[in-house]
């Protein structure tokens, strides 16, 4: 696995899955995984965790035929196969 550092990502919104919690101990943390598709249509999977699920999720179900872009900044992604796969916590 390469490691990309401080990189830049603006997508569409592609696709996205249901909203799922993941328990460690007594905590539990909701997480949500989210296709975006970027100008020269690559796809990038990403997972959002906590807070980002409750920004990004009323964007999504408010707007189902408006597409949703998503801007991140400053992201580590590690790239596996040909493939960068984000983790927004």
């Amino acid at each position: 696995m390469e490691r990309i550092h401080n990189r830049g990502v603006i997508g569409e919104v592609v696709s996205y899955g249901e909203v799922d919690s993941h328990n460690q101990g007594d905590k539990a943390s909701t997480f949500m995984n989210v296709e975006l598709e970027d100008h020269e249509r690559n796809n990038i999977s990403a997972t959002s965790w906590r807070e980002f699920v409750d920004q990004i999720l009323p964007h999504l179900e408010g707007s189902p035929h408006q597409p949703v872009i998503v801007v991140m900044q400053l992201i580590k992604a590690p790239k596996f196969q040909d493939n960068s796969i984000v983790l927004i916590t």
